[in-house]
């Protein structure tokens, strides 16, 4: 009686092993196949358009006009690539109140997968039509503030023309 438990119990361990075993090969598996690990390129530009192209998992730090940004491919939705970009650190001189505003915000795109065919990713036409988030209303409210800016000072210039277009005697 003794040495049936004794077998049971081998048993019992190989197939304990064995399903221990399924679980890791899964686990692995899940774990690289679904961006949980994602490719650090650091800052090499190749490694991330390479990787951009197919639209896997990675990371990317770029200097771009004195401000850091880091791109991540998020994952494929059909023919849909998610990239998160985000402004870590703005470039030295930068005034405060810009550097408040955009420093540390983001936006996530959704790129059509022949728009990045090239995986050039400065050469991304109108990359910004793709995108919402932070950094996106951060970059259209910084272009309202210029427009609003350029109206007023050159309110007195379109007065004027329109004074002389309107009382135009022709």
């Amino acid at each position: 009686m003794v040495e049936f438990t004794k077998k049971r119990v081998r048993r019992f361990s190989a197939r304990g092993y064995f399903i221990i075993f399924i679980f890791l090969v899964i686990g692995i598996y899940l774990i690289f196949f679904s961006g949980l690990i994602k490719k650090d390129c650091k800052q090499d530009k190749i490694c991330f358009e390479e990787v951009l192209k197919d639209c896997k998992s990675a990371k990317f730090i770029n200097l771009r006009e004195n401000n850091l940004y880091e791109f991540q491919v998020i994952k494929k939705k059909g023919d849909l690539c998610e990239v998160n970009i985000e402004l870590k650190k703005m470039g030295v001189g930068t005034p405060i109140k810009i550097v408040e505003k955009f420093e540390g915000k983001s936006m996530k795109c959704l790129i059509p997968r022949n728009a990045i065919a090239a995986g050039k990713v400065d050469e991304i036409e109108n990359i910004i039509n793709y995108c919402s988030g932070s950094l996106k209303e951060a970059i259209f409210e910084l272009i309202i503030d210029r427009m609003y800016g350029l109206i007023i000072k050159n309110l007195g210039e379109i007065s004027e023309n329109v004074k002389a277009d309107l009382f135009e005697i022709k």
